[in-house]
């Protein structure tokens, strides 16, 4: 209906993408031996091993990607186009 101008010309857009998950502080913890951790954290700066900073939960911190912005912004995006 938007493309087709059925419902009027578009004048704005908004959208909103939720804050992410606030948890923490968090304990450091051994490295699990089939985890190479240096490897894992790339170019981010060096910290202690936290469960929380691997596999899905990685997206939710800056040092290892954009936030929330970065893991749904696109699709959140694609709405409003």
């Amino acid at each position: 209906m938007v493309h087709t101008g059925r419902i009027g010309k578009l004048k704005e857009v908004v959208v909103y993408l939720p804050a992410g998950r606030r948890e923490g502080p968090f304990t450091s913890q051994p490295v699990p031996p089939e985890l190479n951790w240096d490897f894992w954290q790339g170019q981010a700066p060096k910290v202690d091993y936290l469960p929380q900073r691997c596999h899905q939960m990685f997206r939710y911190w800056y040092e290892y990607s954009g936030g929330t912005m970065t893991d749904w912004g696109a699709h959140h995006m694609d709405i409003g186009y």
